[in-house]
């Protein structure tokens, strides 16, 4: 659970909120319309230290004569976009530098369009939204209401804490995105019922072959629970040149795989370890391709550097991935990351994947391969994309069923179920777990907020198949309520 530091060096105990959040305008240009954050000054006079309610990057900073004055804008490790503004002066930061919470950012003052010297704080979910703003009075945990501050004893509200009555407190505003429904169900040249799928092979140079059209069938395992990602791939009847090709020079492959249109993408990219072919019921010819996500960096490499005291995990992971026998590259890293450094100065001399777990074991993270990609995630980091909502009218197949842990459940094959992204689904599609004797039983999430965190894709260009298993952990509420503080790798 995030924490916020007040943003006035006079605190809380000696500052009052000048104009609420979402209070209405009754003069000026803006009657009528709501306040888009809190405005907060000193009890008694003066001018304070605007601080960094919470740690992040500096995403701008500069002045806006005829709104919010001297300015800056951190996205913070909640992921919200915080604007403080009307400082006195230019704020002391500058854009990409990364600040902790409590950072002197400025001071306060009255420039921009304003009738008297203050702060005014506003947060949103997405930076250029202000359809996304989020009352800054309910993450600060004071009462939203005009006169001196009072602190209400409610804990700051963040996407993964726990209120005090036990209810999830994934934000209202967070952002949902319903799936389309799947259309273009009909005979699209060789794709059957609008279904949609490529195989790419290429070599160690990056030359490669287009395999689109032929009969196809595949199995890919994608997880951040500490299994094996891997692909099985069936291509039927090649010819001798496209088999030779592939046995022979064939390094890595990818699956795209979907519906034509929106719902079609990448879903499988890993390094080839075996390849062969053989006689299917002595009639059809089956190159058959076993691919190992990431194989080639997990097992060959090997780093040899030294990073100098105060870099931050973050910067070690960019170095470890970078300057591997096998390089990679980072995808999603946790917030808190880059906010921890290192003491002393180090030496790296191994394997990259070791390092690289010891980091991700240091801050109660997991580490996985994704489509040859470096993550590392929190069960506690909020959703880093869209809520995805799924309806047997986009694509669930069937009931899904609650688990220990989460839910487990069907849907079409849509690449955008994948794993680490969020799903809502009603509660009332789901099938509850029957209460055993001497086992934990867990409620469903009261949102229906879900986090994948293992999927398989079936798919069958000729044939009946073409959908995803998706197992998933409550988003929000008990279960990462109880594992934040876990010691070690929670999963």
């Amino acid at each position: 659970m995030s924490s916020y530091v007040f943003p006035l060096s006079s605190g809380a105990s000696g500052s009052r909120v000048s104009f609420p959040f979402a209070a209405t305008y009754s003069k000026t240009y803006l009657k009528g319309t709501k306040h888009k954050g809190v405005d907060l000054a000193p009890k008694n006079g003066g001018s304070p230290t605007i601080l960094a309610t919470i740690g992040g990057e500096v995403i701008e900073q500069g002045y806006d004569a005829k709104g919010y004055g001297n300015y800056c804008i951190i996205q913070g490790s909640d992921r919200y976009y915080h604007f403080y503004c009307h400082m006195a002066h230019a704020a002391n930061v500058k854009k990409g530098e990364q600040v902790e919470a409590g950072k002197a950012l400025g001071i306060m003052g009255s420039t921009g369009n304003v009738t008297g010297p203050h702060l005014h704080y506003e947060i949103r979910q997405v930076r250029d939204d202000k359809g996304t703003l989020i009352n800054p009075c309910a993450l600060l945990g004071i009462a939203n209401a005009q006169g001196d501050v009072k602190i209400t004893g409610n804990a700051p509200v963040s996407i993964t804490s726990v209120g005090a009555s036990g209810t999830p407190a994934v934000p209202a505003n967070i952002l949902y995105e319903e799936m389309a429904p799947i259309t273009g169900s009909e005979q699209s040249g060789d794709y059957l019922f609008g279904r949609r799928c490529r195989i790419i092979v290429s070599d160690d140079n990056g030359d490669g072959i287009d395999i689109t059209n032929l009969h196809i069938t595949f199995n890919c395992v994608k997880t951040y629970l500490m299994d094996m990602q891997y692909s099985i791939i069936n291509i039927y009847n090649v010819n001798r040149d496209t088999e030779s090709f592939v046995i022979r020079q064939g390094s890595v492959v990818t699956i795209e795989a979907g519906y034509e249109g929106a719902n079609y993408g990448e879903i499988f990219t890993g390094d080839i370890i075996q390849a062969f072919g053989y006689n299917e019921n002595g009639v059809d010819f089956v190159l058959r391709i076993v691919a190992v996500d990431s194989d080639r960096f997990l097992n060959e490499g090997f780093v040899n550097f030294s990073m100098d005291k105060g870099a931050t995990q973050r910067q070690a992971l960019e170095h470890i991935a970078s300057k591997a026998a096998v390089p990679s590259k980072l995808n999603n890293i946790s917030d808190g990351l880059s906010q921890s450094t290192l003491p002393r100065g180090k030496v790296y001399f191994g394997m990259a994947k070791d390092y690289m777990r010891q980091i991700a074991q240091s801050s109660n993270a997991t580490l996985y391969m994704d489509n040859g990609q470096v993550n590392i995630i929190k069960v506690t980091d909020p959703p880093n994309d869209r809520i995805f909502k799924l309806t047997p009218k986009s694509g669930l197949i069937g009931v899904p069923q609650q688990t220990e842990m989460g839910i487990k459940g069907k849907a079409l094959l849509i690449p955008q179920i994948r794993v680490d992204r969020s799903i809502q689904i009603d509660n009332a599609y789901i099938q509850e777990r029957q209460l055993a004797v001497g086992t934990l039983q867990t409620s469903l999430d009261r949102q229906g907020v879900y986090r994948i965190a293992k999927t398989t894709y079936i798919g069958d260009t000729r044939g009946n198949d073409w959908y995803v298993e998706f197992e998933a952990m409550t988003q929000a509420g008990y279960v990462p309520a109880m594992l934040q503080n876990a010691d070690g790798n929670p999963f």
